[in-house]
């Protein structure tokens, strides 16, 4: 289980991530293999700055490809063109092409 403060660190990640990319909460589901009502759940209590019960199996590795594309982003300013996508497929393309981009550079 997840701490409290790794708990809240851990959703103010994912909820910057989708504020920076302004994807949905579909996608960042489809993105990261999580149920559309887990990552709503997640995001809701993001919003709210609450902590919620989280393990470390369901999070890390989100959090690991959550900070890849945040290091890229900086680099490169990658979420400038995610954020161009006017269509959900498309952004949802480009999203799946960053995360793998991040896990081949390792």
């Amino acid at each position: 289980m997840l701490t409290e403060q790794e708990s809240r660190e851990f959703l103010a990640l994912l909820l910057g991530f989708q504020l920076a990319t302004h994807a949905s909460g579909r996608q960042l589901g489809a993105l990261f293999q999580v149920s559309f009502k887990t990552m709503c759940r997640w995001l809701i209590a993001a919003r709210e700055q609450e902590a919620i019960r989280l393990i470390h199996c369901r999070t890390d590795h989100i959090r690991s490809a959550v900070e890849k594309m945040n290091a890229l982003d900086t680099t490169e300013g990658v979420y400038a063109t995610i954020v161009r996508h006017a269509q959900a497929d498309a952004k949802l393309a480009a999203l799946h092409g960053l995360k793998a981009r991040t896990e081949t550079a390792n």
